[in-house]
């Protein structure tokens, strides 16, 4: 039974744009190199954002995360000057160019207007443990902003315990775990390194991510280190903001993870949402 006005309004059907702020810190969007994801152009994603009431949503083109790094930055700096407010957008580092080129790219890109940093050492295929992610923490240092990671249980090259491990060594930097491990197996190794350190971050992005799971980010880790994010357009965010919405949260633990925590750590990056 809905229990709150939050889950009584997407038990309805209802838009939360009248009852909740909503901020979605794990979008995706346009061409994907391996298969074809219908409604991937930003217009689309946002006529869906309307829809549900969210507000806001901090993505990464799939060309970024796949072949096309450079490409997919300047996508999402065009996205974000297109729509200010609605779409910020996430540097990219591609971690198999010297050094110097990793952090004059991220730079780059920061300076043309996104907010924060996005990695996914599983699909370029490199240790998120190595000098090339140093570097990237490094510029998330010096620029006073949050990386998101795809983060995986079994992958060595982004596990929970090795972003654990950078994110000690550079403990200024919040770092949200993206997927939370991605299965169950990998949900409670990032729930006890995210107790024993304060500056990981889990989401509720994922198919195995279920309203019982995000019940239990917020009871052991608390609402303000739990974000919600959809995947969009990769998972359809009806689905991902209604497993959030009726997991059985409190109204004040909702709007704490749906949109609250997400603009703590984009204000302290210097994004404006007003």
């Amino acid at each position: 039974m809905a229990t709150n006005a939050i889950a009584r309004a997407i038990a309805a059907g209802h838009s939360l744009a009248s009852v909740a702020e909503v901020v979605d810190i794990h979008g995706h969007g346009g061409p994907w190199y391996d298969f074809y994801v219908p409604s991937s152009d930003c217009e689309s994603m946002l006529r869906m954002m309307d829809r549900l009431g969210v507000s806001a949503v901090v993505l990464a083109p799939h060309l970024s995360v796949g072949p096309a790094v450079t490409e997919g930055n300047d996508l999402a700096i065009e996205w974000s000057r297109r729509y200010p407010r609605r779409i910020f957008g996430y540097a990219v580092p591609y971690p198999h160019q010297p050094l110097e080129l990793i952090k004059a790219e991220l730079n780059r890109a920061l300076d043309s207007g996104l907010v924060a940093i996005k990695i996914h050492p599983s699909t370029h295929n490199q240790p998120v443990l190595s000098d090339p992610y140093r570097v990237t923490w490094e510029v998330a240092r010096e620029r006073g902003t949050f990386i998101l990671s795809h983060s995986w249980h079994g992958d060595s090259r982004c596990s929970p315990a090795a972003l654990a491990e950078m994110a000690q060594q550079f403990p200024e930097v919040p770092v949200i775990l993206g997927h939370s491990g991605g299965v169950p197996a990998g949900f409670e190794e990032a729930i006890a390194l995210a107790k024993k350190q304060p500056n990981l971050y889990l989401d509720t992005c994922g198919s195995y991510v279920t309203g019982a799971w995000v019940r239990r980010f917020v009871a052991e880790v608390g609402a303000e280190r739990v974000l919600y994010g959809s995947d969009m357009p990769f998972i359809d965010p009806r689905y991902s903001l209604g497993k959030v919405g009726l997991s059985g949260l409190t109204e004040e633990e909702l709007r704490q993870v749906l949109g609250l925590s997400a603009k703590k750590l984009l204000t302290s990056a210097g994004a404006c949402l007003a």
